[in-house]
């Protein structure tokens, strides 16, 4: 188009989705930057499985290294402002013991991808503090397991409470359908997370699939 400057162009080793979803103020041009290059085929995607674009996957480990820090970073702010002396790795002992019932510490251990023997120091903090009892295993008289306390599901709540009022207020523009959909979403990718195994060397491999 006539008496039209050009936009300088970005490198395309550079650009980055959120860039090119940016509105043009030419249809063309915002088709063009629509149209995502192909990426080479990735063997671990499943038969009929359309290929992901390699700068879709970066993006979103870039993002889900961004939200990791953030949640790290929130995380601590919260954890400055309790009085009640629980460290945050404690805390998720405890709130593990909560949603998934008596546990043994080894199977503690496991659940949150620990070492027993910090899991079990950890773990003797809380029973000072009263929030989590060792009870005799009824399927094995020499082991005993861990569960939470009253105390120690009232420390639970409080802290749930508290993470909760943090999300609502920092997703208050948000219309309730959208976040119901990003909880959906999350849940989904967890899931996935947590069933995914990849040995180095080896092909992935998902519990339950075929060998």
């Amino acid at each position: 188009m006539a008496g039209r400057t050009a936009p300088p162009s970005s490198p395309p080793a550079t650009r980055t989705l959120a860039r090119d979803l940016e509105p043009s103020a030419d249809p063309a041009e915002a088709a063009a930057a629509r149209v995502v290059p192909a990426a080479e085929p990735d063997p671990a995607a499943a038969p009929g499985q359309a290929a992901v674009p390699a700068e879709v996957a970066d993006e979103l480990g870039c993002q889900l290294s961004r939200l990791m820090r953030l949640v790290g970073r929130a995380a601590a702010q919260l954890a400055a402002r309790r009085t009640d002396g629980i460290e945050r790795a404690a805390h998720v002992l405890l709130a593990h013991l909560v949603r998934e019932g008596p546990q043994r510490t080894t199977d503690l251990a496991e659940a949150v991808h620990s070492d027993p023997s910090t899991v079990s120091r950890q773990v003797g903090a809380l029973v000072q503090q009263g929030l989590v009892e060792r009870r005799p295993d009824p399927k094995d008289g020499r082991a005993c397991l861990l569960a939470a306390t009253a105390e120690g599901q009232k420390v639970f709540d409080e802290h749930r409470g508290t993470w909760n009022a943090y999300l609502l207020r920092l997703l208050a523009t948000w219309p309730p359908g959208e976040i119901r959909r990003l909880a959906s979403l999350l849940d989904r990718f967890n899931s996935d997370f947590e069933k995914f195994r990849m040995p180095l060397g080896d092909e992935p491999v998902r519990e339950g699939d075929s060998q």
